[in-house]
């Protein structure tokens, strides 16, 4: 079963068993939407601004 993998997720290493294959068609591109409790959001806020700096 294939799964994904960003490159923000790329300083992790891969099982032996693994082989990361990089997916280089020019119109890939994903959004991501983060969904939470409106009286946590402050609590993800920071780490979501991070995400969208890098």
């Amino acid at each position: 079963m294939p799964s994904f993998i960003s490159d923000r997720t790329t300083h992790f290493s891969l099982p032996e068993n693994r082989v990361a294959v990089p997916l280089t068609d020019p119109e890939m591109n994903v959004t991501f939407y983060a969904v939470c409790r409106r009286d946590k959001a402050d609590d993800w806020r920071a780490l979501l601004g991070e995400m969208v700096k890098a």
